[in-house]
């Protein structure tokens, strides 16, 4: 049996940056499933953690380019 139906769904809380940070890359966009291993349903979470992480100001939208 595959080992991503047996993980628990993972809790992704919006106001846990340090968590967030680890499944985003270096220009601060999500990592996708292939990367991150999440399964759909845990990637849903982490999107959603994310989006709601950036309306309210905890992550940027963007990083500035350095020229």
């Amino acid at each position: 049996m595959s080992e991503q139906l047996e993980t628990p769904t993972k809790k992704f809380d919006f106001t846990d940056i340090q968590t967030l940070t680890t499944y985003l890359d270096d220009q601060q966009r999500i990592l996708p499933r292939r990367i991150t291993e999440l399964s759909i349903k845990n990637q849903r979470l982490l999107t959603k953690a994310v989006k709601r992480a950036r309306l309210l100001g905890l992550l940027p939208f963007t990083v500035q380019a350095e020229y």
